[in-house]
């Protein structure tokens, strides 16, 4: 779909995230993303590991503090950088009943008593305490469920729509949550208009 959910994600960034102070995109980036010198980061996934991926990615950020976000994240009201650390359930919960081994697999290597940190939501990262967290754990467990355990946490029960849904089913499953989240499979012609209604207006980065 040409990097739709990107699209909606990053202008959700924008109109919410009241300390934002620029977007930078590690990875591949759609025919729309408009390239600058300081918001593109291309870097190729490794096949078959997505968190370490993700933890390569995480470690080419310059700033010492800033917002992680995936790129099918969709913010529903303002937020700061006093946005909590948000799980659902544990760790050793997740490790029995996750639909992917991969994930289970990477659960099990959590300690039994980790909250599970990995709610399709932004967070607020240190720099320094990511490469410290994860000298040890070399992508084996998940990375916001390594990185913030220790940290304060509230909990939030997970918004991850997948497969296809109508406007009135999408918008009682978004009711008075702060984020959500979106499956491939959800993507039709009701997501689309229902995105667009939640975040009309373009970003710099179009």
């Amino acid at each position: 779909m040409g990097g739709v959910e990107l699209r909606y994600a990053i202008r959700s960034i924008y109109k919410h995230f009241k300390n934002l102070s620029g977007v930078l995109l590690i990875g591949d980036a759609p025919e729309w993303y408009k390239i600058t010198a300081d918001n593109h980061i291309p870097l190729a996934d490794l096949k078959g590991e997505k968190e370490k991926s993700m933890q390569l990615k995480v470690l080419q950020c310059p700033d010492a503090v800033f917002l992680y976000s995936n790129d099918d994240y969709y913010a529903l009201e303002d937020f700061d950088y006093q946005v909590p650390h948000y799980y659902d359930t544990t760790c050793r919960d997740m490790a029995t009943r996750h639909p992917i081994k991969s994930y289970r697999e990477m659960y099990y290597n959590c300690q039994p008593d980790w909250l599970n940190f990995d709610v399709h939501t932004p967070m607020i990262m240190e720099k320094q305490r990511f490469i410290n967290t994860f000298n040890a754990m070399d992508g084996q467990t998940p990375i916001k469920t390594t990185y913030a355990q220790g940290l304060p946490g509230w909990y939030l029960a997970d918004c991850k729509i997948a497969g296809e849904h109508n406007l009135k089913e999408l918008e009682y499953r978004t009711k008075d949550r702060p984020f959500f989240s979106t499956h491939d499979s959800a993507v039709n012609p009701d997501l689309l208009e229902f995105l667009q209604k939640l975040y009309p207006d373009a970003s710099p980065c179009e």
